[in-house]
């Protein structure tokens, strides 16, 4: 890295740097979608060493191809990008639409690249959850929410709150967060000891000063998984920490050979090995549980045999498909009035045709 580039990044936030080092590794591959964006792109340049570099950029290509590839399955109509790097037009050209969240001056210029698609662009920073709730305001429809490299940039107090920010916008939209970031660091081991053979530790230890790390965020929070110490034990305590603010993960394999890496292309002397490699690592997909009171609810109906359920939805702002999906199991059970629904809600249940399935009172005025 130039010592010019070097300044820059060092001036940078680290979601910022994350973004831009995921553009530098794209250009670098001549990446048709990025190469507009090339001014904002850093090279992979760890000062560790060539091996340490050359496994960065094939997990960082890795994570981009992989998360893309997962969202165009995923059957959610918006994708939302966290932290923003402009890659808008694979879900665009696929019908979908695109909101990219991250630092001013990349989703700035990625919404003049973009302007006119089916993509939007608004800062958000992830210490401040407001911001990211205000970037998914125009969400329609499901959201698939991705987010790489966002984990090891933050302690464990910001962590809650974005989890939370992430987990509101789940119950609001429905949908699903997909993510690399708790088991980057195993990844990135598996990919450098495919590269290095039996001297991967010579080459890890030499990098291994915990300072630098700890500078860049490495390690340091119970949602990045350190995979030189317990791994399971620590697994566990991440999907606990999750489930804590609502939320479950479900570990899905991947599936390298499907991803056409160009970092690791068929001439590759260590090809084969890479790719087993990453064949045993696995994303992380992330759902918001339904509200305490529909699941007490389907609950109660089902363990006590009850004739009839009353929600008071007073307090209910908005319906998902998640809350739609909760109150139709009830419906499995038995009739069920609800009592109290504003405007917002009432539309949600208009437009899915539910109001004629269930009861609604209002102020004592009854609609079946």
């Amino acid at each position: 890295m130039s010592e010019a580039n070097w300044n820059k990044s060092e001036a940078l936030n680290p979601l910022a740097r994350v973004a831009m080092e995921t553009l530098g590794c794209l250009c670098a591959l001549e990446d048709a979608d990025v190469l507009p964006l090339r001014s904002f792109a850093l090279p992979v340049c760890t000062g560790f060493g060539e091996a340490h570099d050359a496994a960065r950029r094939i997990l960082l290509e890795t994570q981009y191809r992989g998360l893309t590839a997962l969202a165009l399955r995923s059957g959610r109509e918006t994708v939302v990008g966290f932290p923003c790097v402009g890659l808008a037009r694979p879900f665009t050209d696929a019908g979908l639409s695109y909101i990219g969240l991250g630092a001013p001056s990349i989703v700035d210029a990625a919404g003049r690249l973009w302007k006119g698609s089916r993509a939007g662009f608004f800062p958000a920073d992830a210490t401040n959850p407001a911001s990211i709730l205000r970037g998914l305001e125009s969400a329609r429809g499901e959201l698939c929410i991705l987010t790489a490299g966002l984990f090891p940039t933050l302690t464990d107090p910001e962590l809650d709150p974005l989890c939370d920010a992430l987990g509101q916008a789940l119950r609001a939209h429905g949908g699903v967060w997909l993510t690399l970031d708790a088991e980057f660091p195993r990844a990135f081991m598996a990919i450098l000891k495919a590269l290095c053979g039996d001297h991967y530790m010579d080459v890890l230890l030499r990098s291994n000063d915990m300072r630098q790390w700890r500078t860049a965020g490495q390690f340091d929070n119970a949602l990045v998984i350190d995979p030189r110490w317990d791994y399971e034990r620590l697994l566990d305590r991440a999907v606990a920490r999750l489930a804590r603010r609502g939320l479950a993960v479900a570990r899905i394999p991947m599936a390298p050979k499907t991803l056409a890496l160009r970092s690791v292309p068929e001439t590759h002397p260590a090809r084969d090995a890479i790719l087993q490699s990453l064949a045993g690592q696995c994303w992380w997909q992330i759902t918001a549980s339904a509200p305490a009171g529909a699941r007490q609810a389907v609950v109660r109906a089902r363990s006590e045999g009850l004739q009839a359920v009353e929600i008071d939805c007073a307090a209910l702002d908005y319906l998902s498909s998640a809350g739609l999906r909760s109150l139709f199991q009830i419906l499995n059970v038995c009739p069920m009035t609800l009592l109290n629904i504003n405007e917002v809600v009432g539309d949600v249940l208009e437009k899915t045709g539910f109001d004629t399935l269930v009861q609604i009172r209002n102020g004592g005025m009854d609609h079946v």
